[in-house]
């Protein structure tokens, strides 16, 4: 009896090494760490740059502050000042509407005197719906012109024409007493 083995082919064997042994260390939980945030670095121009502005706006808010301030004080100033101005003007106005009134009074009186001076049988002729002013200048417009003087009485069976007399004695003032004389007796005959 013979057996048979089957022959299988052989691969080299490669050495074995064997492996290093970690020791082994108990598990404990591992814990993320967390780095700190790193800054982030901006370059020095662009601070620079962003550093002027922020101080320039600093400026310019402290101008406008100032200004601000400086108005609200002349805005109070105008306001005394016109409050002033307002009392001042009413004083103004009252003291000017009582000389108005003295004179409205005052103009009254001239309007009652003037009528007092026309004659009675006149006084009809003065319209009575202008206004005191308007009298005044009404009256003194037609005393002007004679509308208010007594018209002397004609005498029935006189000359109406005295200008032959009056060259008479204009001419009689103009002569020396001499000629006076002459003319006197040189006439009587």
């Amino acid at each position: 009896m013979t057996v048979e083995i089957p022959v299988v082919p052989v691969t080299p064997v490669t050495p074995v090494t064997p492996e290093p042994v970690v020791p082994v260390t108990p598990v404990v939980p591992v814990v993320p760490v967390v780095e700190p945030v790193k800054e982030i670095m901006i370059p020095k121009e662009r601070f620079d740059e962003v550093n002027n502005k922020h101080k320039l706006l600093a400026d310019q808010m402290a101008t406008m502050e100032a200004s601000k301030l400086a108005m609200e004080k002349e805005l109070a100033d105008m306001k005394l000042a016109s409050e002033g101005t307002q009392t001042s003007i009413k004083e103004t106005t009252d003291k000017l509407t009582s000389e108005v009134e003295k004179y409205k009074t005052l103009v009254g009186e001239m309007v009652a005197s003037k009528l007092q001076a026309i004659p009675e049988d006149m006084r009809e002729l003065v319209p009575a719906e202008l206004s005191d002013e308007q009298k005044i200048a009404w009256i003194s417009k037609a005393e002007e012109k004679g509308l208010f003087k007594k018209q002397a009485q004609v005498v029935v069976g006189t000359p109406l024409n005295h200008s032959s007399n009056a060259d008479a004695l204009d001419k009689v003032q103009k002569m020396n007493p001499l000629q006076a004389l002459v003319s006197f007796y040189s006439g009587s005959k």
